[in-house]
């Protein structure tokens, strides 16, 4: 193998439709203190958000 095989190479290809996350990871902070992280669909609704980060035990201590 020589220097000009390697210029002779095609780019590698990639399939758009892997680059799309379909999750997100939400960090959840308590008077500036991070409790914890959630992986969340990334359509969640702000009422279903909320109830999933409430239902985290280490929320629930801070908040209560």
């Amino acid at each position: 193998m020589t220097f000009n095989d390697i210029l002779k190479e095609s780019w590698p290809t990639y399939d758009e439709k892997n680059l799309i996350d379909s999750q997100v990871e939400i960090a959840v902070q308590v008077n500036s203190k991070m409790k914890c992280k959630v992986v969340l669909a990334k359509d969640t609704d702000e009422a279903k958000i909320k109830e999933i980060v409430l239902s985290e035990e280490k929320v629930k201590e801070s908040v209560e």
